[in-house]
């Protein structure tokens, strides 16, 4: 079950990593599980041997003091901007909350460089933007109410999106249960990429750390997340 408060990581400042760690991309250390293999009843591929042991550096300074300075302003330079090229996701989004709205603000920043999104709270909207760069990739209104928080109206950039609406909700969906709520699933995989090292490789740039597991498989009701 999810819980029912965001993590605040306010007071907390991201640091870059000084290393490069190499992570074996030997296919086979790489294993895809059955359905009744794993707990999550649906195909998905084993990737924490890249995912888990991969570190991210930078020697771009700017890309520096980007990602140690995401959240400085609680987001608020985000309000009423939109995502490049913004492209409509089909689809609503409801999750268990049982206390009070948050306050505006971050509820999920990037502690390392390994982790790849930031996601704030300003006036009604989420935004989720990429701890790197900064850039805003999703856009979605948020309510909490009758004890759910409900995500709508999202609009992201048409590389998120990969030409599949359903499979853009699943990031949007994945995003919100990995990162605020703290749920481990499989992270969503677009189906044109198969090779098991590149899928590997595609989820640590994409998703970061967190993504222990990758599937094509339609994650939404996975993690007790959609009623």
């Amino acid at each position: 079950m999810f819980k029912k408060i965001f993590s605040r990581l306010a007071g907390k400042t991201p640091s870059p990593r000084k290393a490069l760690q190499e992570a074996s991309l030997n296919p086979d250390n790489l294993k895809w599980l059955e359905p009744e293999e794993n707990d999550y009843g649906v195909r998905i591929l084993d990737c924490r041997e890249v995912t888990t042991k991969l570190i991210s550096t930078t020697t771009d300074k700017t890309i520096a003091l980007k990602f140690t300075s995401s959240g400085q302003y609680g987001g608020a330079e985000y309000i009423g901007e939109e995502p490049k090229n913004p492209q409509p996701v089909p689809g609503e989004l409801k999750y268990p909350y049982a206390s009070e709205a948050p306050a505006d603000g971050p509820i999920y920043l990037a502690q390392e460089m390994e982790d790849k999104w930031n996601i704030f709270l300003q006036e009604g909207f989420l935004y989720f933007t990429r701890s790197w760069t900064g850039d805003l990739m999703i856009k979605a209104a948020a309510r909490f109410e009758d004890g759910f928080f409900h995500v709508s109206s999202i609009r992201a950039d048409p590389r998120i999106i990969e030409g599949d609406p359903i499979y853009a909700l699943c990031v949007v969906d994945y995003l919100i249960k990995i990162f605020p709520y703290r749920v481990m699933v499989p992270a969503p995989i677009p189906t044109h990429i198969t090779d098991r090292s590149k899928i590997a490789l595609w989820l640590f740039s994409t998703y970061g750390r967190c993504a222990h597991y990758g599937t094509y498989a339609d994650t939404l009701e996975l993690g007790n997340g959609n009623k």
